[in-house]
């Protein structure tokens, strides 16, 4: 294996060079709808750059899902 030395990295936090937001919405409205709801209610919390399991707690909380686990295996 050969080692490459980097003198710089670019990491994209904020959406700069992708827009992951529309995505992440999209499989937010999936999973609460496998869930029983129409859609995403007017207050959903925002989960974008939360992480997965904290995103998965905070719709859990909010729509009263009672399994964390369920929410994220959707």
């Amino acid at each position: 294996m050969t080692s490459m030395n980097f003198k710089a990295a670019c990491f994209d936090l904020d959406g700069t060079l992708i827009d992951t937001g529309p995505p992440h919405r999209a499989a937010e409205r999936v999973t609460v709808r496998a869930f029983g709801f129409d859609d995403l209610i007017a207050d959903h919390p925002v989960t974008l750059g939360t992480g997965v399991i904290p995103g998965a707690q905070l719709v859990a909380e909010h729509y009263g899902i009672d399994s964390v686990e369920e929410v994220l295996a959707e």
